[in-house]
């Protein structure tokens, strides 16, 4: 079975990310120097997991239980789809949150703590937001857990 290469493969999943969700942009590269990696990146969108679910049948090599380098893939190369072994050493998947985002958390934080500003506060305990448990800590990180939790976790 014949190899298919790094950049076809981020090709492959770019196409597959674009169809599963189309309203969010996807940056799908191979960055210079790191091998055999594929670096996917988005801004709020769907939740991580999701997109594992379509990249992961492009990993080559899992460490679950025992390292497995049978996984093979289906990619159309110039017009003519070709079945192979994935050259894939890995994906790191980063799910950025925007700005606007970050503001409405924060705003949801401020009217579960009377109004107070989650930059100047310290760590408090867990509260709901929304219905959602959201655990205690840093202001900065509550936020966060607001942010993905309750503001992104339908999208």
């Amino acid at each position: 079975m014949q190899p298919i290469p790094t950049k076809q493969v981020a090709a492959h999943l770019r196409a597959l990310l674009k169809k599963a969700f189309p309203t969010t942009k996807f940056s799908v590269t191979c960055p210079k120097g790191t091998g055999a990696w594929i670096d996917v990146r988005w801004t709020d969108g769907p939740h991580e997991r999701d997109v594992r679910r379509i990249t992961a049948p492009a990993q080559d090599a899992n460490w679950d239980d025992a390292y497995d380098t049978s996984s093979t893939l289906t990619v159309t190369v110039d017009g003519h789809e070709v079945t192979g072994r994935p050259v894939l050493d890995g994906i790191s998947h980063n799910r950025a949150i925007s700005p606007a985002v970050k503001r409405e958390a924060a705003a949801l934080w401020s009217a579960a703590h009377d109004g107070a500003d989650p930059a100047r506060c310290s760590m408090t305990g867990p509260f709901r937001c929304n219905g959602q448990h959201i655990d205690a800590g840093w202001p900065r990180n509550q936020v966060e857990q607001i942010a993905t939790r309750v503001l992104l976790a339908h999208t």
